[in-house]
């Protein structure tokens, strides 16, 4: 509960009742903490996906589709990739498309 408070997925919220005039204490999901539940990542992958699209919203580079293509792959995949195949792979981008490297060296592949 601590984790999810300190990185503001829910808040504590107060209600006041008129009638009875006392103050009940709850937690209340953020839009945050919504988006998280429906998405169905787990909330500490989820800070990560946030920081992911927080630093895209500032310097998103869209001449290809490899920037797009890493925003939405999964934080915790459940499949291990052959990280060979995956170099070999990525050097062939590398070499047919110039702004890979734009993307990688944004976020400090290699």
């Amino acid at each position: 509960m601590e984790f999810l408070l300190s990185q503001q997925f829910v808040v504590l919220s107060n209600d006041t009742s008129s009638e009875t005039r006392s103050c009940t204490e709850y937690l209340r999901a953020t839009p945050l903490g919504k988006a998280t539940a429906l998405s169905g990542i787990a909330p500490r992958d989820a800070v990560v996906v946030l920081a992911s699209l927080t630093q895209a919203r500032r310097s998103l580079i869209l001449q290809s589709g490899f920037h797009a293509v890493f925003l939405v792959t999964p934080p915790s995949p459940s499949v291990e990739p052959c990280w060979s195949e995956y170099e070999r792979m990525l050097d062939g981008f590398l070499t047919e498309y110039p702004d890979v490297q734009l993307v990688c060296d944004l976020l400090k592949v290699r």
